[in-house]
């Protein structure tokens, strides 16, 4: 009778340990598949974000207006919206103007960037549209923005720019239609191209001076 016993909770046992095995595979077959992570590259980096406290003059190269233009704060954060497919870095800025210019913003400057991962496999870089595309060859486009030139050195207003990524842009923003951005390595945004809708006046901003804290 004992052994009958013990045979039978055996399989018990048995049968409970093989349904708590066929529990587990199914929850581990019904776990969502994890999305994939993209941070911002280095290259980026190191044309696009510097420390807080770095600060850019430009001038317009036809009125001679000034723009002062100053890093204030940023936040860094890892963003999964369930819009996207993936994890994304997002970094956002705020930058004072000392001029209400071609950014057609008040003087007070949100810049929002989300690392992007496009069919190309290059990454794009948002700021509400591309505004930089990273780790590609010249002539590949996203949307509105064209990876047009790259210069070993420019020369702009006395100062020689070194490893230059031009971009070119058909977007428009109110009575502004860029053209073209300049960005040099480690230093920024050194040169803008835009026109003017409405009088079809050509604007070009360069740097002046500029300090990376």
């Amino acid at each position: 009778m004992i052994f009958l016993l013990i045979d039978k909770f055996m399989k018990i046992k048995l049968f409970l340990f093989t349904a708590l095995i066929f529990f587990l595979l199914s929850a581990v077959g019904c776990k969502e598949k994890e999305k994939p992570t993209f941070n911002m590259p280095q290259e980026f980096k190191d044309y696009v974000i510097f420390p807080i406290g770095s600060y850019w003059i430009y001038q317009d190269s036809i009125s001679g207006a000034i723009d002062s233009t100053n890093l204030q704060s940023r936040t860094s954060t890892m963003l999964d919206d369930n819009n996207f497919p993936y994890i994304c870095e997002y970094i956002i800025e705020q930058v004072y103007h000392s001029y209400n210019n071609y950014t057609n913003h008040n003087s007070g400057k949100i810049n929002d960037y989300i690392s992007n991962y496009s069919e190309n496999n290059s990454y794009v870089y948002l700021q509400s549209d591309p505004i930089f595309i990273s780790n590609v060859d010249i002539g590949v486009s996203s949307g509105n923005l064209k990876y047009e030139k790259f210069y070993n050195s420019l020369f702009i207003k006395n100062t020689t720019f070194k490893d230059v990524k031009v971009f070119s842009s058909n977007e428009s923003i109110g009575n502004i239609e860029f053209l073209r951005t300049y960005y040099s390595r480690f230093v920024g945004l050194i040169k803008l191209e835009y026109k003017e809708i409405s009088s079809n006046n050509l604007k070009v901003w360069e740097l002046k001076k500029y300090h990376i804290n």
